[in-house]
């Protein structure tokens, strides 16, 4: 016969005294913050004057693969279920809160000029 394995005892969680609590150097109580005390914090941080949000649009490619759809046209305007790729790409931006954007081009630049314009 097997010797019975005894149970570990459970141990009391020990109260915690007030001044057992550590102490913290900010104006405020990062252990259990009170958002009394953090709003002129987070309104300070809201006042901060920022730069709007930029893009670069690369619509220039370098490569052949597309060489024989793009010999009259940029592949930035080529059609993705009928809209240019290049609609996708400001939609997807403008939805992100993108405020400016450059769209860098070589070839076919009037084209993509015109369309954006």
């Amino acid at each position: 016969m097997a010797p019975k394995k005894s149970q570990p005892t459970r141990q009391e969680p020990k109260p915690v005294s007030p001044s057992s609590i550590p102490t913290s150097p900010f104006p405020f109580n990062l252990i259990t913050p009170d958002l009394t005390e953090l709003m002129p914090l987070i309104q300070k941080a809201d006042q901060v004057d920022e730069a709007p949000l930029q893009a670069v649009l690369l619509a220039d490619s370098y490569n052949r693969r597309f060489e024989v759809l793009c010999l009259d046209q940029p592949r930035v305007l080529l059609p993705l279920c009928s809209t240019p790729l290049l609609a996708w790409t400001l939609e997807s931006l403008s939805l992100s809160k993108v405020k400016q954007v450059f769209i860098f081009c070589g070839a076919h630049a009037d084209k993509i000029r015109d369309f954006v314009a």
